[in-house]
């Protein structure tokens, strides 16, 4: 039940998945900090 090629078929939508939120969360972080700074 634990082959190889079924880990690596989870495993890619898993790390898409956790780079798509990583890209995200980076892009929101940077407008945030950039408003943060603009405003202060």
């Amino acid at each position: 039940m634990n082959s190889p090629l079924l880990n690596r078929l989870l495993a890619l939508p898993v790390t898409f998945a956790a780079a798509f939120c990583l890209s995200r969360a980076g892009r929101w972080f940077a407008s945030a900090s950039g408003k943060r700074l603009k405003f202060s």
